[in-house]
């Protein structure tokens, strides 16, 4: 018995230092490739006698809209340096980004480039990309929160039977427990089985083709964007996802097709009508640009867009200023199946399992969960507020500890409360544009500054990047880092 428990002890003990043995070796190895990595990072950009500024964000920092070297840290950087040569601008904007994604990110990008300046636009994508909203809110309890958060071995662990989980089924999204919350919305109790199945296809649906549009596999998040269409809840959300996937794209044959087909099945959608429309006018082909504005007017007679682009197109054909476009060969059939075809649907194990062609199985995540806020009665925007308000704090609380000088931007025809106001009470300034643009814009110049959905063009982005360089030189008048309090 003696020797058993010998032998059980030995075991145990070696057991012990093998695992702190390699938790140590992780560690070591850990910082020594943070410290590379911190060196390969910096290494890339000018000296770090320049003052460097680091503009983070969504589709309006990275450009969309604009020749790649015409966003707005571009022409900041150019009017900073028709003041000094002391100041160093990086453009860290990536389309799709929303305030929990950037609040996720910000700490790497923080260690990566060492900024003497932070500057954040941020909020544009929070009411349709859920993405990591629910993630890290809180740091959580129990031993795995605990090992996640302090030891690496742990997560080397995690890693490796994920990666083993994906080698079964490559295409197999992670299988986290249903969401506490929805057993108390009183909503999901109240709908009958098949608007339960609609409403939570329509928010997993949502968010795996918001997932495949990111991973840029376009043609899996069209068909998904057809699912999403043909079941008809909240389509302002499935428009702005086709929205983002056009743009990313950059493929107008494939977009107009896509459109085409799309209202060949759906006849009698103004959105989809409208987004006809501006493809159209984007490729010149201005009769048939006016042809899709004028169906619209047809069945909304006061539709502003419509109206104005009609007039639009009207000046280009009168000086035959107008080209026509041709399709180049369909590269986008719709799905032949229906919804209910293509997919298996079990409302019995999970509020929603679904198995595309038997294949890839979505099964119903706290991703999910704000989205389907959204989407139902009396739910949405005040609840995403809040739950971006928190990410909004993180951001806030993650510069505090890096003591990065930072401000937040807002949007150039809009501003997202909820950034502002966190924002300025957690001390960090924030810059409105609307009065900036309301200077400049009028009815007959928005087309100057703007694109159709909204995005600006390289005039607009310039108008963005002289307005920071303003506020930056009236902070850093000599270039240095010491500023002047306003």
């Amino acid at each position: 018995m003696k020797n058993l428990t010998k032998i059980i002890f030995a075991v145990f003990f070696g057991l012990l230092i093998t695992v702190l043995f390699l938790e140590g070796g992780l560690r070591l190895g850990a910082l020594l490739v943070e410290r590379r990595s911190g060196a390969l990072n910096d290494s890339g950009h000018e000296n770090r006698d320049k003052f460097r500024i680091v503009c983070l964000g969504d589709s309006f920092t990275y450009g969309l809209g604009a020749p790649r070297t015409k966003s707005y840290p571009d022409f900041l950087a150019k009017y900073l340096r028709k003041k000094t040569d002391s100041f160093e601008v990086i453009n860290c904007g990536h389309p799709g980004l929303n305030t929990a994604m950037l609040s996720l990110r910000l700490e790497d990008i923080i260690k990566a480039y060492r900024p003497d300046m932070l500057i954040i636009m941020t909020g544009a994508n929070d009411s349709w990309n859920t993405t990591g909203l629910f993630d890290q809110n809180k740091d959580g309890g129990g031993a795995a929160a605990f090992l996640m958060r302090n030891s690496k071995l742990f997560k080397l662990l995690k890693i490796c039977l994920l990666n083993i989980n994906r080698e079964f089924n490559k295409n197999f999204f992670r299988l986290p427990s249903v969401p506490k919350n929805i057993k108390n919305i009183r909503q999901v109790r109240g709908l009958s089985k098949e608007q339960e199945m609609k409403v939570f296809s329509f928010a997993v649906l949502f968010n795996r083709a918001n997932y495949f549009r990111v991973n840029k596999d376009y043609g899996k998040s069209l068909e998904l964007v057809y699912y999403l269409r043909q079941l008809g809840v909240k389509n302002t959300l499935t428009y702005a996802l086709l929205d983002n996937l056009f743009i990313e794209m950059n493929d107008f044959s494939r977009s107009i097709d896509f459109c085409l087909a799309l209202n060949n099945e759906f006849p009698g959608d103004t959105q989809l009508l409208l987004r006809l429309a501006r493809l159209y006018k984007a490729v010149q082909d201005q009769e048939r640009a006016r042809d899709y504005f004028q169906k619209v007017l047809e069945l909304d007679p006061q539709d502003k867009e419509a109206r104005q682009g009609v007039k639009g197109a009207d000046f280009f054909i009168e000086r035959s200023l107008t080209a026509k476009f041709d399709l180049k060969e369909a590269s986008n059939v719709l799905p032949q199946k229906s919804f209910a075809e293509s997919f298996a649907a079990d409302l019995e194990s999970s509020p929603a399992l679904l198995e595309w062609k038997g294949v890839e199985k979505f099964r119903f995540e706290d991703g999910d969960f704000a989205l389907l806020l959204s989407v139902l009665p009396d739910w949405g925007e005040g609840d995403l507020v809040r739950f971006n308000k928190i990410k909004v704090e993180k951001i806030c609380d993650t510069l505090r500890k890096h003591k990065v000088t930072a401000f937040f931007l807002g949007y150039p025809m809009q501003v997202y409360d909820y950034v502002e106001e966190t924002a300025k009470k957690r001390g960090f300034p924030f810059v409105d544009l609307r009065p900036r643009f309301a200077e400049i814009i009028s009815l007959e110049n928005r087309d100057k500054y703007f694109i159709p959905d909204g995005h600006c063009t390289a005039l607009g982005y310039e108008v963005i990047g002289k307005a920071v360089a303003d506020v930056i030189l009236r902070r850093f008048p000599g270039g240095g880092k010491k500023q002047v309090d306003n």
